[in-house]
């Protein structure tokens, strides 16, 4: 049964008069003080993921406040690294359903599509890195990394709705070939804006930085040769 404790306080030195103070037992304090980081670390954490979700959302609707919802931290770069490699499985699956990759091993399919993913990414990501350094702007950089990663998750929703549409007969392959173009545009627009909001350099310059990840892509896919089944 919990008690309560009194103790006297006041100035032992000068011997002034002392009050009577109630205190909780030792034991309520101690556990409180266990409880409470560990219910604030799980609030941030929230915090963290409905901003970055967020954020995910308005940035392809164009919105500038979309880029502030990313932390600029190593850790959150880190983690953000998770959205795209949790994706490959999905993606490669979904591409399965397309005449091209019919009848191809998913996991071989996302191998692949890792492979590319990590190289045209680290080549992409040096030449953002070299061009805003150069204008002495990178200081947003780990930010930029992070809510590019974020935005992968709504791309891939695009493309599971395009072929959703695909499967059920409702689009057939060549126009489901439009749309995913259409897609890749308008992730390629907004990943312009991604640049130009984050860096704060001239449109001119985040156009021709997203142009050039759609080109390092190709060359990417074109060094590793064809796609093999298995």
């Amino acid at each position: 049964m919990s008690k309560d404790f009194y103790i006297p306080t006041g100035d032992l030195c000068t011997g002034s008069c002392f009050a009577v103070k109630k205190i909780k037992p030792i034991g309520v304090v101690v556990k409180s003080a266990n409880i409470r980081p560990q219910e604030q670390s799980r609030e941030k954490m929230s915090q963290n993921l409905g901003s970055a979700l967020s954020g995910t959302i308005e940035i392809p609707l164009f919105l500038k406040s979309g880029v502030t919802r990313f932390e600029n931290s190593f850790w959150a770069t880190a983690q953000s690294f998770l959205i795209p490699a949790l994706l490959m499985l999905p993606s490669a699956y979904l591409w399965t359903l397309s005449p091209h990759f019919a009848g191809f091993d998913i996991f071989s399919l996302a191998a692949r599509f890792s492979l590319e993913y990590v190289l045209s990414g680290v080549i992409f990501l040096a030449a953002v890195f070299m061009a805003v350094s150069f204008l002495r702007k990178e200081n947003s950089f780990l930010r930029f990394v992070t809510a590019l990663n974020w935005t992968a998750l709504f791309l891939f929703i695009l493309q599971a709705f395009t072929f959703a549409l695909l499967s059920t007969g409702v689009l057939n392959w060549p126009n489901a070939q439009v749309f995913l173009m259409v897609q890749m545009v308008y992730g390629l627009l907004f990943q312009a804006f991604l640049i130009a909001r984050c860096f704060g350099v001239h449109w001119s310059l985040a156009i021709a930085l997203a142009a050039a990840h759609y080109a390092i892509s190709q060359g990417t896919s074109q060094f590793l040769g064809p796609i093999q089944n298995g």
